[in-house]
């Protein structure tokens, strides 16, 4: 019997403390089980600090804000003096729109971290206050230089507000300390009313990170917000030899640019044949090739496409184009997609124009 007791308290002993596997499974990724961890757990005093520091981590992952405000709370209350406990339940306080509450528990002791600095300003931006927002980022950033956050933060700050140079002038540390992404959020900021500083904020990227599959994509986004659809495409067809998928973009670019038999040369590249047939459609229709868009009626129907609205109009508006009334009013049957059925409607009355006069449509 003392055996069989001794060998049970061995036992026993061996098994993992909760609060500590649950930490070991988070440091490791596996938040489920962590999850699983801790269900049911009553911490004894020593530990509740950390318990609930840990149960304000899991809640973070599953996007529940509310529950880590409330576990950062507790952890908090509990003795936790952390300052990366107070870090997160700022950011979880921001989330839930309460930046007053945030900016109270970013004290002292968290300005030891640069993050603390990039939550001050957003509380600030949140409360109307750009000046006070503007300056935490600029005091971490003298704390902080080697930081990609910061300046990313910064950078973004400034292309908010129309200030494309001084962004620009921030993005060089952007892409020197941060990911291509990084600097790709900043051209994002500045790409609806400076296109052409997010063209050279992505350019920059691009020579740092030449490699990068987003780079060019996004260079071409900002060529196309720019008005330069050419140049989209052209960056787009080189990406197209790594990338074929990117095809479809180039000629479309180059489509929006007037260079219909360079769109077309594009298109032919297409691996994907119900992206090809549809884009070739368009394409030839917009080359005033009437003939070959109709030729592509059998293998639209192998496709499947003649199920799409869309395709069943535009070859009903080629036969009207070929002077085929009849036809191109029987193709329009059926089709109950709002936006082209107004166009189908209006199209029937000017097939009824030429059915009764044809001589006006000529």
């Amino acid at each position: 019997m003392t055996l069989f007791l001794t060998l049970l308290s061995l036992a026993s002993a061996t098994e993992p403390d909760p609060v500590d596997l649950a930490s070991v499974l988070i440091r490791d990724g596996h938040w489920e089980r962590a999850s699983t961890a801790l269900a049911g757990v009553v911490p004894d005093d020593d530990d509740a600090s950390r318990f609930y520091t840990l149960t304000g981590l899991i809640a973070v992952h599953d996007t529940r804000h509310s529950d880590a405000v409330t576990a950062f709370q507790r952890a908090r209350a509990l003795g936790a003096t952390d300052p990366v406990v107070a870090v997160h339940l700022a950011q979880e306080l921001l989330a839930i729109e309460q930046p007053a509450d945030a900016l109270a528990v970013l004290d002292g002791p968290t300005y030891t971290l640069a993050a603390s600095w990039v939550l001050q300003s957003r509380a600030h931006a949140a409360l109307g206050d750009g000046e006070a927002s503007y300056s935490a980022l600029h005091t971490g950033r003298e704390r902080f230089a080697g930081d990609a956050s910061l300046a990313v933060a910064q950078a973004i700050f400034l292309a908010q507000r129309g200030l494309a140079s001084d962004a620009i002038a921030v993005c060089s540390d952007v892409i020197t300390l941060g990911q291509p992404i990084d600097a790709l959020r900043v051209a994002e900021a500045l790409r609806q009313t400076h296109p052409m500083a997010a063209v050279r904020v992505v350019e920059a990227a691009q020579l740092v990170h030449p490699t990068d599959a987003d780079v060019p994509v996004h260079l071409a986004a900002a060529w196309l917000a720019a008005g330069v659809p050419a140049a989209a495409g052209a960056v787009l067809q080189r990406a197209a030899e790594q990338d074929p998928g990117l095809y479809v973009a180039a000629a479309t670019a180059f489509q929006e640019a007037g260079q219909l038999d360079r769109a077309l040369y594009l298109n032919s590249r297409v691996i994907d044949p119900v992206d090809k047939a549809r884009q070739r459609l368009g394409l030839l229709i917009a080359a005033g090739r009437y003939d070959a868009a109709l030729a592509l009626d059998d293998r639209l129907a192998r496709l499947g496409l003649m199920n799409e609205d869309g395709v069943r109009y535009a070859l009903a508006w080629t036969q009207f184009q070929l002077g085929e009334y009849t036809a191109s009013d029987h193709r329009l049957a059926g089709i109950s997609d709002p936006e082209v059925f107004a166009r189908a409607t209006s199209l029937r009355t000017a097939i009824s124009s030429c059915l009764e006069a044809p001589w006006s449509c000529r």
